[in-house]
Parts: C-alpha cells; sequence; structure tokens
C-alpha cells in the first residue's frame, strides 16, 4: 500500500440507483445551456435544440449515418431547469451521491479520498450493436460537485483502464499528492498507439 491506509467501501450508491434523476437533471441543463449557446449564434445557424434537431434530420444520410439522436431529442422535450420536476431530482441525486452516499465514508472513516475504476474496460466500436459499456463512476463526482482526478492504472488487452480518486470539496491539493503518488507508484501509463485489432 505504500504507506496508505485502504478502506474498503461496499455502500456506495450505484449508477442505477442515480440514472433516472440524473438524466433529469442533465437533459433539462444541457437543453438549458445549449439553447444559450445557439441563441447567439448568427440567424443561418440552428437557434436551438429544436433547430438543431430538424437540421440533423434533413442531413441525416451525411451526419446520422451511424447513430441517431436520441439524447437530443430526449434534452429537448426535457422539463426547464426552473421546474419543480428539475428540482426535485437533483435533491434527490445529490441526496443519494452526496449525504448519503459519500460524505458518511469521508466524514465518518476519515477518508482522504474515494478511489473507484473510472469507467469499464475499453470496448470495441460496434456500429451495428452500439456501444458496450459496463458502467462508470464519473457520476460519483458529476452529480456531487466533488473534486475528482483520473490517473491511468493498466491495461486490459492492449487498452488503457483507469482509476479515479474523488475527496471533499477545496481539497485538490491533497487530491493532486495522493494522484501523483500512485502514478509515480504503478508507472501505469504507456505512450498511446493506435491498434488495427485487439483481442477480446
Amino acid at each position: 500500500s505504500a504507506g496508505a491506509e485502504v478502506v474498503e467501501l461496499n455502500t456506495l450508491p450505484s449508477q442505477h440507483a442515480v440514472r433516472e434523476n440524473e438524466m433529469t437533471v442533465m437533459s433539462a441543463e444541457f437543453k438549458h445551456g445549449l439553447n444559450a449557446y445557439l441563441s447567439a449564434l448568427p440567424p443561418y445557424f440552428p437557434n436551438n435544440l429544436t433547430e438543431l434537431i430538424a437540421f440533423n434530420r434533413e442531413r441525416s444520410r451525411e451526419v446520422m449515418a451511424y447513430f441517431q439522436q436520441e439524447l437530443l431529442e430526449r434534452s429537448d422535450s426535457s422539463c426547464s431547469i426552473y421546474d419543480q420536476e428539475y428540482r426535485s431530482a437533483r435533491s434527490k441525486s445529490i441526496q443519494l451521491v452526496r449525504t448519503n452516499g459519500m460524505d458518511p465514508h469521508l466524514s465518518q472513516k476519515k477518508l482522504d479520498a474515494i478511489l473507484v475504476p473510472t469507467t469499464s474496460t475499453p470496448w470495441k466500436i460496434d456500429l451495428v450493436n452500439g456501444d458496450n459499456r459496463n458502467g462508470s463512476s464519473a457520476y460519483l463526482a458529476a452529480v456531487s460537485g466533488y473534486p475528482s482526478i483520473t490517473v491511468p492504472a493498466g491495461h486490459v488487452h492492449g487498452l488503457p483502464v483507469g482509476v479515479s480518486f474523488i475527496t471533499r470539496p477545496w481539497q485538490e491539493p491533497v487530491l493532486i499528492e495522493i494522484a501523483y503518488a500512485f502514478e509515480l507508484l504503478t508507472q501505469a501509463r504507456r505512450p498511446p498507439n493506435f491498434k488495427m485489432t485487439i483481442q477480446t
């Protein structure tokens, strides 16, 4: 452990438990932010998300040959950030991840940081069946608003995997120290290269 004390945690909220509320929040915030950006563009550009979706549909053979725009459409039909539905979903997400999730571990167990796999092992691109993602821990930092840092942790089938450290607000210096020490100890990073094929 190179001087670190490891405490196993088994009660962090799952991505599945947070997903519905998190998607409500993300969809509403995405629509709000993108509409603000698009509305400032010259008039010959799409000026809101609805117009962008229509723009893509008109050019679907060129811009959507391998995928559709389900997330854009979901966001466009979502609630507003001023609606009670949004406020309620945001509050539930924060309570699950921060208040009842990470805070008790960080404070009661006096942890400097929480270590989690960043995402599932890399997957092959599949234009027919879509991505084969098996989860990510990014929601923990995203929903809680807590600082997070990701570092290389090794390779699976020659492709990189990472781990993320998450800690309390305003503890970024501690987070950087921990991540740097981990990188020095593991030496897991390799220069990237292009692989024509991978074994699975």
